[in-house]
């Protein structure tokens, strides 16, 4: 089969793998007004039967009790305190230190004459600052009211609803006016942040409803100078992109909570916008994954929620085929690592997990056993990383696990999902994997939140992540600009400069085969006048990625890499003089001239990198920011000058104590890992072990056999006289798997 044809099978596949339901269609205006109207309070985050069943385990010892304990005495921390709405709350990504660390909140969430950063002592002052501690605030104020309604809610003690309903009764006091826009108006600067704040105090206000510590006139005022208003000037705002998820999440969640059925028509008929016009066809969030996939996944499962205990079913809701809840909750599992760490690619932290608190919620409503496993593997690895002394990402107890986790420890883990390499191809990002090592090609078009790195690769191999994408730190930190900018990505960059806004979302070739991960991508409106096309092949745990450029006038050609190990360089290479300036936060130690070949592994803690880079031309090895500029890694930059130029580069990932190596010989590139040896041809050849006329071939030798074999652009590759693969034609990309 032609390559290109596989190229949205992958996620077909994934998608029919997840067994979507038959798609139940939106209920009409009427239908709504009844359901809203009729539904048994509380029912916006949980229903009385649900709490029920919390109450019963929270009275045994175990993660549930626990987690019960944790937030009640949180709760009961602020019984004591005086309530005081804050101003205007401002944008928080402001309280961020140059460097790219977050600046120091104060504990007690008021404004100071300084704050300073945790990771070089900087300190700054002034009213942006002041308001960013206050919408930090405000955010705080709104989940304490949700916490103390559920300790109302799970406790039943009055102590707790008294005080949940003072602070709603305070904020309907003190809100000032709704948005008119999406940054004028309103109790916090911007739109997204008044949705994420109103969010919790409607879920507060179903929950306390009938506590008795709301009187009918608190109620009207409650709903008409606080929520009504909110909820209008948000629905003013747009719907446009992740603002777009929250602001009709916001106000179907209101809708709900003060039983307005307008509010969750309008709602239902924007989620219905969204799943069919910007969610896409691969299940992914057009924006960045890590953070900006989960983050308007979670703004639709409150409004999901909701929708649900009134009996309107969001879960299984598909516009078309493939778009809806199920398929934003299964895509993301073959695009994350293998150590549920997702790949930040795009705008985003860098320090990104699978959010285990929403796969409480796909568990809950799908059987299915993917998210299950989803689950029991990331509180595994979470409880073993704490015993070791470590700190997780995968996060503590959560709200969806104390109201709706399981309760005991299951008796078997259930069935992992099969991870295989996979092309989402509206997103323009093909994930490569196998036993050892998965690495992510990022080929595709500029999105919103998008970067300028287009044919950039992250490598995780060895249970590592050695080279990844290190997203952005907050928007206010001046070093964003080094984030968003080509060089701070392992792409090749052209004259220095970084890459033009590609509108191409095309990929020459993909393969998700038995023994080997194949895809091809070319680049032709980055640069002006500049082709480039990279390959990348990933066979036995070991990656060959090979980069041709092409121009009628001469460049510098920069390929660019960084690990997060400690480099040693194996070869005696002359000093060069080249012109390093023009990657100002990138520190160099070295810079050296190599011929045919330049040579460095990387020692990290839990696994090795070798690296084999032919070519020739000059090697620059430094540090650049890691995840901000607080953190380095080790650079790497491999320069040649001319009007064409390629780069063969060859990764050999081993663990301690394993063998390593990546060499060359009778042309051909060997690359040793483990018990595996791949050898390598970068072009057609007529003589010697490895015949082909293929573009690129590869044999794998495992213990002393050969156990596979690939070719990319040819019909044939024999080995040694055996002929391995033979097509009647020439063929994209074609595999033998022994």
């Amino acid at each position: 089969m032609n390559c290109s044809l596989l190229l949205t099978a992958a996620v077909a596949a994934i998608l029919l793998s997840l067994g979507e339901a038959a798609s139940a269609g939106l209920p009409s205006d009427s239908e709504v007004e009844r359901l809203v109207a009729s539904a048994q309070r509380p029912f916006v985050l949980v229903s009385a039967r649900e709490l029920e069943a919390v109450r019963k385990a929270v009275q045994t010892a175990g993660p549930k009790r626990d987690a019960w304990l944790s937030r009640k005495s949180e709760a009961d921390k602020w019984l004591a305190s005086d309530i005081v709405i804050p101003a205007r709350g401002g944008h928080s990504h402001l309280f961020f230190c140059d460097c790219g660390t977050q600046l120091t909140l104060p504990p007690d969430m008021e404004p100071k004459t300084q704050y300073s950063c945790p990771a070089c002592g900087k300190t700054y002052s002034g009213e942006s600052f002041d308001a960013a501690v206050r919408c930090f605030h405000h955010h705080a104020i709104a989940n304490t009211a949700l916490n103390l309604a559920l300790a109302w809610s799970i406790d039943r003690n009055h102590k707790y609803s008294d005080k949940a309903a003072e602070i709603l009764r305070k904020y309907a006091e003190a809100y000032p006016g709704p948005h008119t826009d999406h940054l004028t108006g309103g109790i916090l600067l911007q739109s997204l942040n008044e949705a994420m704040w109103v969010i919790p105090l409607a879920q507060a206000y179903d929950l306390i409803y009938d506590s008795g510590s709301l009187s009918d006139a608190d109620k009207r005022a409650i709903e008409n100078k606080l929520f009504r208003p909110a909820a209008e000037g948000i629905e003013r705002c747009g719907l446009g992109g992740n603002w777009g998820s929250w602001h009709l999440s916001a106000v179907g969640v209101v809708g709900f909570a003060i039983r307005d059925a307008g509010m969750v028509e309008f709602a239902l008929k924007a989620f219905d916008g969204q799943m069919r016009d910007q969610l896409g066809s691969d299940g992914l969030w057009p924006e960045s994954v890590h953070c900006y996939h989960f983050f308007p996944l979670q703004a639709f499962t409150y409004f999901a929620e909701a929708a649900c205990r009134a009996g309107i079913d969001l879960y299984n809701y598909q516009p078309m085929p493939g778009k809806g809840l199920r398929a934003m909750f299964g895509a993301p599992l073959q695009y994350m690592y293998p150590n549920l760490q997702l790949p930040a690619i795009n705008d985003g932290w860098y320090v990104a997990w699978l959010p285990l608190n929403l796969y409480e919620i796909a568990r809950l409503r799908w059987s299915d056993p993917a998210f299950a496993w989803t689950l029991t593997e990331g509180y595994q690895r979470r409880a073993s990383i704490i015993r070791s002394g470590g700190l997780s990402g995968l996060g503590g107890p959560s709200l969806y696990n104390l109201l709706f986790g399981e309760s005991g420890t299951l008796k078997a883990k259930p069935e992992s999902p099969r991870f295989r390499s996979t092309n989402f191809a509206n997103f323009g990002l093909c994930t490569l994997r196998d036993d050892r090592s998965m690495l992510t090609f990022h080929y595709g078009r500029f999105l919103g939140h998008g970067h300028p790195d287009k044919l950039s690769f992250t490598l995780y191999a060895c249970d590592t992540l050695l080279s990844p994408d290190y997203g952005t730190p907050g928007y206010g930190s001046k070093i964003l600009q080094w984030f968003q900018s080509t060089a701070a990505h392992n792409t090749v960059v052209v004259d220095s400069k970084t890459q033009a806004h590609s509108a191409d979302n095309s990929i020459d070739a993909f393969l998700p085969g038995k023994v080997a991960q194949y895809a091809q991508a070319t680049a032709t409106d980055v640069y002006p006048g500049v082709s480039q096309t990279r390959r990348i092949l990933l066979i036995g745990g070991s990656c060959v990625i090979i980069d041709d450029l092409a121009s009628e006038a001469p460049h510098d050609y920069d390929w660019l890499f960084r690990c997060e190990g400690k480099p040693r360089v194996f070869g005696d290479y002359a000093a060069a003089e080249v012109d390093t300036t023009c990657y100002p936060y990138v520190k160099f130690d070295s810079t050296r001239a190599y011929g045919d070949l330049y040579r460095v592994t990387w020692r990290a803690a839990k696994s090795n990198l070798a690296l084999g880079m032919w070519g020739g031309g000059v090697a620059g090895l430094g540090q650049c920011p890691a995840e901000d500029d607080a953190r380095h890694v080790s650079f790497l930059m491999c320069r040649q000058h001319g009007t064409n130029a390629r780069f063969i580069a060859a990764f050999a990932p081993t663990r301690p104590g394993e063998q390593a190596s990546v060499t060359k010989g009778e042309g051909l590139i060997r690359v040793q890992s483990g018990s595996d040896t791949i050898y390598v041809s970068a072009g057609p050849r007529s003589t010697g072990s490895l015949v082909t006329d293929a573009d690129l071939a590869a044999v794998r030798i495992t213990s002393g056999s050969i156990t596979g074999a690939f070719l990319a652009n040819g019909k044939r590759l024999t080995w040694k006289g055996k002929p391995l693969i033979q097509k009647a034609s020439q063929t994209a990309c074609a595999e033998l798997a022994l």
